[in-house]
């Protein structure tokens, strides 16, 4: 029995059709699932910015806080996004004509595409030093702790970058940190960080 030519480039060009759909449908739910993810992390990113500029403002505010003392802000953040891992990080981007930028980054781990960030705003040129990847300076190298005085106590351990369920562990938590070192004019170093009130 034959078939027609007809039968066999119908049945050819609907498969081609179920396929085109099938591949179109997951490309759009892609896109919006992309889309759910950056404004989650927007809204993480933004939090966290606003919490370490409070903190920032209180250690630079004339005669509130002494110098060599370390202000801390808990920050509870979600331990995952749709049990999708995530990184937040500061980090400092060149701008053409503008200079230095800082800003609080969340990004999702498995696709660096899917990320958003939020501006904080500090000059490079100020007397506030911000802590991120990579961060080198003679007084902060990234093996220190700080030593937390007031409320609970503890130790801050300061990091560029911080896997957003860092904060789940027994008695640390992630947080936003200040620190004004003695020098004239006073400097003030600042970033993210996992604090632990049993000083480990």
């Amino acid at each position: 029995m034959e078939v027609p030519l007809q039968h066999v480039v119908g049945t050819i060009a609907l498969i081609a059709l179920v396929a085109a759909a099938g591949i179109s449908y997951q490309v759009f739910a892609s896109y919006i699932e992309a889309n759910v993810y950056k404004t989650q992390l927007g809204q993480i990113a933004e939090s966290i910015a606003s919490n370490l500029i409070e903190v920032i403002s209180l250690a630079d505010f004339g005669g509130t806080v002494t110098t060599n003392q370390t202000l801390i802000r808990t920050i509870n953040l979600p331990t995952s996004l749709n049990e999708r891992a995530y990184l937040v990080r500061v980090v400092n981007i060149s701008e053409v004509g503008t200079g230095e930028k800082y800003y609080v980054q969340a990004e999702l781990v498995t696709r660096k595409d899917i990320y958003a960030r939020a501006l904080i705003p500090v000059s490079s040129n100020s007397n506030i030093i911000l802590y991120t990847e990579g961060f080198a300076d003679y007084n902060i190298n990234g093996t220190v702790t700080f030593l937390v005085r007031e409320g609970k106590g503890g130790l801050v351990r300061p990091f560029g970058s911080l896997y957003g369920g860092s904060s789940n562990f027994q008695d640390s938590y992630f947080v936003v940190w200040s620190w004004k070192y003695q020098t004239d004019p006073p400097i003030i170093y600042a970033g993210i960080g996992i604090w632990s009130s049993g000083g480990g």
